[in-house]
Order: structure tokens, then C-alpha cells, then sequence
């Protein structure tokens, strides 16, 4: 998604380029005539910009759907955090060691693995 979020408006520029461009291969032969070209041009790029928006406007109207709102990056920021923080509790419960009166975490591929998310770690009682 953070891919999406960062090329998300050249997505919309290239959308503008490419309407600019077929609307100029379809009324290529009018321009080479000579009827009206600043007219025709206006409106080729008028329409093209015109597309470009309305097009932004559909998917942004959509809000959740293709471009997240800020009020719902942050909610889902926030989500991310604690169920973070719940991983790193869960893994003091499981992994945790005492060293000098303070409860650490080994530095294990083990340990690393089980916060990422990518296993549940095995359960020190064993089971």
C-alpha cells in the first residue's frame, strides 16, 4: 500500500499523458489540416485534465477504497502499534530472561521471528 501512496499521483499524471495522447492520435488529421488547431488543442487538453480530475475524484470519493483517508492511515498506524506492543509482551511472557534484576529479551533469530509475526515462537512450557 505504501507503494500505491507514493506513485499515486504520477498514476494520475500518466492517466492525463495518456488521454492527452489519444485524443490528440484521434484528431491528428483535423490538426494537420489546419482547422482551428489552438481550438482543437484547448480542448484536447481540457478534456484530457478534465478526465485526469474527474477520474482523481472517483477514487478518492471511494476514500477507503483505493486512497486512505489520513484519519484512517492513523487509526491503522495505531492498530499496528499495539498489536506490536502485544507481540512484545507476549514475547517477555514466552522468551523473557532476567539479567541483573531487569526482565530482557535474548537477541535470537527465534525471538526476532515471533515479534515480526512471522511464527508463534514455541511456548517455553513446552508444549
Amino acid at each position: 500500500m505504501k507503494r500505491f501512496l507514493d506513485v499515486y499521483w504520477v498514476i494520475y499524471f500518466a492517466g492525463y499523458l495518456i488521454a492527452v495522447a489519444v485524443l490528440l492520435w484521434l484528431d491528428w488529421t483535423a490538426l494537420l489540416r489546419g482547422d482551428d488547431q489552438v481550438l482543437r488543442l484547448a480542448a484536447i487538453y481540457g478534456v484530457a485534465a478534465g478526465s485526469a480530475s474527474a477520474f482523481a475524484i472517483l477514487v478518492e470519493g471511494g476514500g477507503r477504497i483505493m486512497l486512505l483517508i489520513p484519519r484512517e492511515v492513523r487509526r491503522l498506524v495505531r492498530k499496528g502499534e499495539k498489536q506490536k506492543e502485544a507481540r512484545y509482551r507476549e514475547a517477555y511472557r514466552r522468551f523473557g530472561i532476567e539479567v541483573n534484576g531487569v526482565r530482557a529479551l535474548p537477541d535470537t533469530p527465534e525471538v526476532q521471528a515471533f515479534i515480526e509475526g512471522d511464527s508463534a515462537g514455541p511456548d517455553k512450557s513446552g508444549e
